[in-house]
C-alpha cells in the first residue's frame, strides 16, 4: 500500500514539475511579449515623430485639414510642410497602428498560454504558489479569464 502510494506521489510530483516547465516557458514568452511590444511600439512613434519633425501629430492634422486657416507667415510655411509630408506622416500613422495591433495580439497570446497553464495548476492547490510567485487567487483569475474566451 506504501509503496502505490509513494509511486502515485511521484507521479504527481513528475506532473507538477512538466507543468511548472511550461509555467516558467509561458511567463518568459509572455515577458518577452511585453518587451518586444514597448521596444516595437517606441521605434514605430519615434519614426513617427522623425517624420512630422517639429510638428505635433495634431497640429499636422489641422493644418491639413480642410479647415484649417492661416494667421501667420508660420502658419503658412507649416501647411505648405505639413501638405508636402503627408503621405510619410499617413504612412508612419498606419505603421504604428499596425505595430499597435500586432503587437497586442503577440501579448494577448502569451497571455491566454500563461492562462492555460494556471488552469492545470490551480489543481496543485497551494503547493504552486511558492513556485509559481502568483498567488492562489491570481491564478486562479488567470485561469477564469482565459476561459471565459
Amino acid at each position: 500500500m506504501e509503496a502505490e502510494t509513494t509511486e502515485r506521489i511521484d507521479g504527481l510530483l513528475d506532473e507538477l514539475a512538466v507543468v511548472l516547465a511550461e509555467w516558467r516557458s509561458a511567463t518568459r514568452d509572455h515577458d518577452q511579449a511585453i518587451t518586444h511590444q514597448a521596444r516595437a511600439l517606441a521605434t514605430a512613434e519615434h519614426r513617427l515623430c522623425a517624420v512630422l519633425g517639429t510638428l505635433g501629430l495634431q497640429r499636422w492634422r489641422n493644418l491639413v485639414s480642410a479647415r484649417a486657416q492661416v494667421y501667420t507667415a508660420l502658419d503658412g510655411l507649416d501647411m505648405i510642410r505639413a501638405r508636402r509630408i503627408r503621405s510619410e506622416v499617413e504612412a508612419a500613422v498606419a505603421d504604428l497602428a499596425a505595430v499597435r495591433a500586432d503587437e497586442a495580439e503577440r501579448v494577448a497570446v502569451a497571455w491566454r498560454r500563461m492562462g492555460e497553464v494556471a488552469t492545470r495548476l490551480v489543481p496543485y492547490g497551494p503547493l504552486v504558489t511558492d513556485a509559481t510567485g502568483y498567488s492562489m487567487a491570481e491564478l486562479r483569475r488567470l485561469a477564469a479569464a482565459v476561459q471565459k474566451h
